[in-house]
């Protein structure tokens, strides 16, 4: 494709653009397109500021095409990522008290309220539904569908939140 192609492809009206979308990974940004049907789903991205392209192509969806998408960028890219345990731990209804409450932060636009029904905790980010979170050890829980892992230091009444190669770490409210 010319640069002359591309530059006319890439100027946006309205979020979008001639045949492609912007796509944010932290401070980058990517041109693509992204589509599904029948259960297959499909994405590419390409970062010009870096020369690098990404596709991806699914036929049997059973792990979320933006966590797979997530976790090679930030590898890619050299930010902070955890490959997937695919494991969980049963963790006691009890022992999940301590992680209950609503946590904030100066440097985070939303509240993250923490919640359990019976032994399955949830988060909640203000406006939005509740999310259950699966523990995968020690303090350590997830929302796979959308690339959430929560991370609690019970100690300091932090929790840090982690999703799209960024770290949020918000203090729990008195």
């Amino acid at each position: 494709m010319s640069q002359a192609s591309f530059m006319q492809m890439k100027t946006l009206k309205d979020k979008y653009g001639m045949g492609i979308v912007t796509f944010p990974f932290g401070t980058k940004t990517a041109y693509g397109h992204n589509g599904g049907i029948d259960g297959f789903v499909s994405t590419l991205a390409y970062f010009p500021d870096d020369s690098v392209a990404i596709a991806y192509i699914s036929n049997g969806q059973a792990y979320p095409i933006n966590a797979i998408l997530i976790g090679v960028l930030s590898i890619y890219f050299d930010k902070p990522y955890s490959i997937p345990t695919f494991t969980t731990i049963a963790v006691k209804a009890e022992e999940l008290d301590k992680y209950l409450g609503v946590y904030s932060s100066p440097k985070f636009p939303l509240k993250i309220s923490i919640t359990k029904d019976s032994s399955t905790l949830y988060g909640q980010a203000t406006g939005q539904s509740a999310f259950p979170l699966a523990a995968t050890e020690k303090d350590k829980f997830q929302f796979e569908q959308a690339g959430i892992v929560i991370e609690f230091n019970t100690p300091k009444n932090e929790l840090t939140l982690k999703q799209g190669g960024s770290n949020f770490v918000l203090t729990k409210e008195k």
